[in-house]
């Protein structure tokens, strides 16, 4: 009786060990390269407040929630980690949120991830 109880709790432990894997493979998958680290590391990711003025190329859009418990750090490391994953060296920030406000970083922001344009071709 012992053995029937015991072979049940292992094939319930590795189908819940499975699924857990399963789940948590699927959370991670949100960066393109995963497994891989993105192409530029995500703190190397500048965020500008204007466009910048040098050729760059649109990638996609990015945003962070904010909120009144979010750590503005958070928050910052969040859009630079999201520009990384879309292969971007930058994001330029599109909310109307004033850059002196103290809590700046506890509201919701919206961006578009960029990149560098780095062609050597030069005009005729």
């Amino acid at each position: 009786m012992n053995s029937c109880k015991g072979s049940a709790v292992f094939r319930i432990f590795t189908i819940c060990s499975a699924s857990i894997i399963l789940i948590l493979a699927g959370c991670s998958s949100w960066c393109r390269n995963w497994p891989w680290l993105p192409e530029i590391p995500p703190d190397k990711i500048v965020i500008y407040a204007t466009p910048p003025s040098h050729n760059y190329f649109e990638l996609g859009t990015v945003a962070v929630p904010g909120g009144r418990y979010t750590v503005p750090a958070s928050n910052y490391r969040s859009m630079q980690t999201q520009a990384a994953c879309m292969g971007g060296t930058g994001v330029i920030l599109t909310d109307q949120v004033p850059l002196d406000d103290p809590d700046y970083w506890l509201y919701p922001h919206t961006g578009i991830a960029i990149r560098n344009a780095t062609s050597s071709l030069q005009p005729n």
